[in-house]
């Protein structure tokens, strides 16, 4: 996963300090791909040289294994006390499948308070591409990039050195969608 890589020595830089990629433990990956009903390529190349980090997309912390199993967990028992969703109409071309809180083929790759979740479709609606990166915020979904390699690529462009005084993170970079 070079643009990760790519990604995490740019944060590394404009923090002024290295970041180490710590890779993903094989046991966690194994339990993960027990539980996913498809484990792409991509994600099994990402936890193999990483393992969650809140530094590289501040303020978005990048899941490991662990973290990915819980948040999928999570989100998926949310389905069963919220329901199907039969009457969302979004505008075409949509590139989601959407008829439920959280799909099953919707695997979440960085989070925000829990809440707010980055993730990779592997069952894209017309239009959409396998593995494209979605995120969910309070119920909108946007289309992010069209795999987890360009959404790294892309970052490098999203987000932005700390600048002094300006919060109390001031050692964090800034990602914006």
């Amino acid at each position: 996963m070079d643009q990760l890589k790519t990604l995490v020595a740019h944060v590394g830089n404009l923090l002024g300090s290295e970041i180490t990629l710590a890779k993903g433990k094989q046991e966690s990956i194994d339990k993960l791909k027990s539980v996913l009903p498809e484990f792409p390529d991509s994600l099994l190349e990402y936890l193999k040289v990483f393992d969650g980090d809140n530094r590289i997309l501040h303020p978005y912390w990048l899941l490991g294994a662990e973290r990915i199993l819980i948040a999928y967990r999570k989100l998926i028992n949310q389905n069963q006390m919220i329901g199907e969703y039969p009457s969302f109409v979004f505008s075409e071309p949509y590139p989601f499948q959407f008829d439920k809180f959280w799909r099953t083929n919707w695997i979440p790759i960085a989070e925000l308070n829990n809440e707010d979740y980055f993730f990779i479709d592997l069952d894209p609606g017309p239009g959409g591409k396998t593995g494209q990166i979605g995120f969910m915020e309070s119920l909108e979904l946007n289309l992010i990039a069209g795999s987890l390699g360009e959404w790294f690529e892309a970052a490098i462009e999203k987000i932005t050195p700390p600048s002094e005084g300006e919060n109390e993170w001031d050692d964090q970079i800034w990602y914006s969608i």
